[in-house]
């Protein structure tokens, strides 16, 4: 019976640990930037700032657009001028962690913190669809991976 009792209790604990387990660093979180929307799918610690690729699904896989956050201030900001400031995947993103809305509510204000943060796509027609930047520039950063 004690078991059974631990058992729950341990359940318990981490069904609500998981239901709120997004990541801090310094004041950077990234409740702040996924807003219940989008998921970050890389991370990059700087002595200052943290850089993350932020996912979003279009129809034929992907996007993932750099943002920055002074780990000081906790404002997260995209950063259209990164080396990986638009990546496109040919796979969907991760499924989001779901957050409560009070976790949110905290977030720390500034340019995206309280609205979508992810920069607009155009549609080019029901198939696919593409970031609204540069298309020169943007068809240059991608060769340059290659």
């Amino acid at each position: 019976m004690a078991f059974c009792f631990l058992t729950l209790a341990v359940i318990g604990v981490l069904s609500v640990t998981s239901s709120t387990s997004a990541g801090k660093v310094g004041e950077c979180r990234t409740e702040c930037i996924e807003r219940n929307a989008y998921k970050v799918v890389r991370v990059h610690l700087k002595e200052i700032d943290v850089n993350v690729g932020l996912c979003r699904n279009v129809s034929e896989g992907a996007f993932v657009f750099a943002y920055t956050c002074d780990r000081r201030i906790g404002t997260w900001s995209h950063d259209p001028f990164a080396e990986d400031a638009i990546e496109f995947v040919g796979k969907p993103c991760p499924a989001v962690d779901m957050v409560d809305e009070e976790l949110m509510a905290d977030c720390p204000s500034g340019d995206n913190n309280s609205t979508v943060v992810v920069p607009e796509t155009k549609f080019v027609d029901e198939k696919h669809s593409e970031p609204a930047v540069n298309a020169d520039e943007f068809a240059r950063r991608l060769a340059r991976r290659r």
